[in-house]
């Protein structure tokens, strides 16, 4: 098995509501700034929830990130970001993809909605995750990273 070439994935931890929307915010805006220097059609970021709760209001405000957001799922013209569940992202793919709204790992059904959003990335991949489920993660997450890695290595995609 060939392992994925390309950046590794990052962990966000957020200790509660109000961090969580400020690393949302910074690490969105640091992956538009690490990005600039690409190719355009390579700058495409999708931020992408288990659910539309998992999706803060403040995202759809004006100047929230530094790139104007539209709703995922269509053919995105210039510049934005993508933000939707992952069920409006379906078969598609962006070059980053922050997966948010991951409450635990415990669960199969958790396990794979990290393996789904993570499979949407072709090259970054960022997981904004709780504080309180570090250990859960520890646990699980190695398994669901082999996955992405096997899966990127079979595509040809970089992780």
């Amino acid at each position: 098995t060939r392992k994925a070439r390309g950046p590794e994935t990052e962990l966000v931890w957020y200790p509660d509501e109000a961090q969580y929307t400020r690393r949302l915010r910074r690490t969105v805006n640091k992956l538009i700034e690490h990005m600039k220097d690409l190719g355009p059609k390579s700058r495409d970021i999708a931020v992408l929830g288990v659910s539309r709760d998992s999706l803060p209001e403040e995202l759809h405000a004006p100047g929230f990130f530094t790139r104007p957001v539209v709703d995922a799922g269509g053919d995105p013209e210039g510049q934005v970001v993508q933000v939707g569940t992952l069920q409006s992202f379906k078969g598609l793919e962006a070059m980053a993809v922050v997966l948010v709204g991951l409450r635990d790992l415990d669960s199969l059904g958790s396990r794979q909605l990290a393996y789904v959003g993570g499979t949407r990335a072709k090259s970054f991949l960022r997981i904004l995750l709780p504080d309180d489920i570090q250990e859960t993660v520890q646990q699980r997450l190695p398994e669901i990273l082999t996955l992405l890695d096997a899966d990127a290595a079979e595509s040809g995609r970089q992780l």
